[in-house]
């Protein structure tokens, strides 16, 4: 018996042609099938999308240059391309002019093929790549949720200075971001607290009532209009305060409250050091938030980064203007002044 079994295969070997030579044997590329591309995650996708934004944006400038746009919102119009070059550098994103080859990051007047957009027009284009790059803040990765928080506030106030928003607007006013007190209502999930988030709300809470506190100190050496815009500023900014305080209980902490006094950085000795103490504590609220935005989660998150547009706005209202501020609107909050 095991003769026989062990003659069975070579004699089946032994019926058969000689095998082909390997070289003339036919591979299906398809088999066992080919691998599929990777799927880009949310970090990347966001990453594409603000990329794609600034670039969007910069040909939208040209096209409005083109057309012969002059004064404020052509000045207004060239500060868009001049962050959007600060944006993709900090994504890490090649700067890609409009046919393709490297950009130099500042706007031409050559024609296009673009319409041109109005001023209004452009200003909502502006406006909409703000809220894009806001809405992905929750969904990514910490360093790149700040990121993106920084680049929101940017293109919230480019927005503004495309369509001529008036010298101070009104605290709730703010592009890019509801009134701080429309977000009382808002169901601040997850209801569980990951570790650090009671820090940094706290931080945040104490930073919006330092803040409220420096402004109604500078409103005692303004006058008429100016003063009583900062004292709705203060009450703004106490709206923030209120805010962030129910989030940080609504996780287990305690809501801070306003020290007895603060520490000037420096005497008051009129209206513009008053205006330089308004830009300072907001500009330096504008960092604590940003700083906030990566440890905190959810909508937690996205407050922290509402925080950051609508600190960063109302510095940029109060501030006088300059080439040397410009700086400040590409990444807001991103350097915490001293």
């Amino acid at each position: 018996m095991l003769g026989l079994l062990a003659a069975v295969p070579l004699a089946g070997l032994a019926g058969c042609s000689s095998l082909p030579d390997l070289s003339a044997v036919r591979v299906d590329p398809d088999w066992p099938g080919t691998a599929a591309p990777p799927v880009p995650d949310a970090d990347e996708r966001a990453r594409a999308r603000a990329a794609d934004d600034a670039r969007a944006l910069r040909r939208a400038v040209e096209a409005f240059l083109a057309a012969g746009a002059e004064g404020a919102p052509a000045v207004a119009a060239a500060l868009v391309v001049a962050a959007g070059t600060e944006h993709l550098a900090a994504l890490g994103e090649p700067d890609d002019g409009p046919d393709g080859a490297p950009g130099t990051g500042a706007p031409t007047t050559a024609p296009t093929d673009a319409p041109a957009p109005s001023a209004a027009a452009l200003a909502e284009q502006v406006a909409g790549a703000a809220e894009a790059a806001r809405a992905d803040v929750p969904g990514t990765s910490s360093g790149l949720a700040r990121l993106l928080a920084a680049v929101a506030a940017s293109r919230s106030l480019l927005a503004q200075r495309v369509q001529g928003a008036p010298e101070v607007p009104d605290p709730s006013a703010v592009t890019g971001a509801g009134p701080a007190g429309s977000v009382t209502g808002t169901v601040l999930t997850p209801p569980q607290a990951v570790p650090g988030e009671a820090a940094a709300l706290e931080g945040l809470a104490a930073g919006a009532l330092a803040a409220a506190r420096g402004v109604e100190v500078a409103a005692a050496s303004l006058a008429d209009d100016a003063r009583a815009r900062a004292l709705d500023l203060r009450g703004a900014l106490e709206d923030e305060a209120d805010v962030v305080a129910a989030a940080l209980v609504a996780v287990g902490g305690r809501a801070p409250v306003a020290a007895p006094d603060y520490v000037l950085p420096a005497p008051l000795g009129g209206a513009d050091d008053a205006v330089a103490l308004v830009t300072l504590v907001l500009d330096r609220l504008a960092a604590t938030a940003l700083d906030a935005v990566p440890a905190l989660v959810g909508e937690r998150r996205l407050m922290a980064a509402d925080t950051t547009v609508r600190a960063a706005a109302w510095a940029d209202a109060w501030r006088p203007g300059g080439p040397a501020d410009d700086v400040r609107l590409a990444l807001p909050g991103t350097t915490a002044p001293a």
